[in-house]
C-alpha cells in the first residue's frame, strides 16, 4: 500500500493525498516548494522541494524556490479559471515581436523598442514587450529602424492581433489566413 502526502498549512494537517494529488496542487499552485510536507502519518513535515519525488513537480512548471504559495485543502468543487480579460486601448498588454535584421541596426532596433515599454531581448531575432500601444502603433514605431528589406512580425498576444512589415504580398496573406481562428472565417 502506498504512503499517503500529508501536508501542513494554517496550523492543520491535510491528507492523506496520492501522489498524482500532489502533482495536481503543484500543477494549479496549490502547492510551493515551501509547503511543509510529510510522507506517511508520522514523521516530521519538510519543505517539499527537499522530496525527491516532488522536487521534479516544480522543476517541469518553471517555478523558482522563491515562489510561495499557500498549501489549501481540497475543494469539493471543481476549479474553474477565470476568463482572461482582454486589455483596452491604452492598457499594457503583451508582445512578442520577431524580426529579421538584415539591414538595419540592431543597436537602433533596440533603442527604439526601449522607447515603447518595457523589452527582453529573447534571443537574436525575438523580443518580449510590454506596452500600452497597439500592434500597429508597434509596428510604425519600429519600421524607421529596420531596414527595408527586414521582415518584422508583431504578435500582440493580450489583445489577439497582428501587424507585420516587409513582407511580400503572397507571405502577408497566408498570415491573415492562418491567425483567423476557425470560428472568425466566412
Amino acid at each position: 500500500m502506498e504512503l499517503g502526502w500529508y501536508v501542513s498549512a494554517q496550523n492543520r494537517t491535510f491528507g492523506p493525498y496520492s501522489h498524482e494529488q500532489m502533482k495536481s496542487f503543484a500543477q494549479d499552485r496549490r502547492l510551493a516548494p515551501q509547503s511543509m510536507v510529510r510522507r506517511g502519518e508520522d514523521g516530521v513535515f519538510v519543505p517539499a522541494e527537499t522530496h525527491a519525488a516532488l522536487v521534479r513537480f516544480f522543476e517541469a512548471e518553471g517555478k523558482q524556490s522563491g515562489e510561495v504559495a499557500a498549501a489549501k485543502a481540497p475543494s469539493a468543487e471543481p476549479k474553474t479559471r477565470p476568463i482572461p480579460r482582454v486589455p483596452e486601448e491604452g492598457e499594457a498588454s503583451n508582445f512578442v515581436i520577431v524580426v529579421q535584421l538584415r539591414a538595419g541596426s540592431a543597436r537602433e532596433f533596440e533603442a527604439a523598442i526601449g522607447t515603447l515599454g518595457t523589452s527582453f531581448r529573447l534571443n537574436g531575432q525575438t523580443w518580449l514587450l510590454q506596452s500600452t500601444s497597439n500592434a500597429n502603433a508597434v509596428k510604425l514605431s519600429l519600421a524607421p529602424s529596420i531596414g527595408s528589406q527586414d521582415p518584422i512580425l508583431i504578435i500582440d498576444a493580450g489583445r489577439n492581433r497582428l501587424a507585420w512589415h516587409n513582407f511580400t504580398v503572397f507571405d502577408a496573406s497566408r498570415i491573415r489566413d492562418i491567425w483567423r481562428l476557425p470560428h472568425e472565417r466566412n
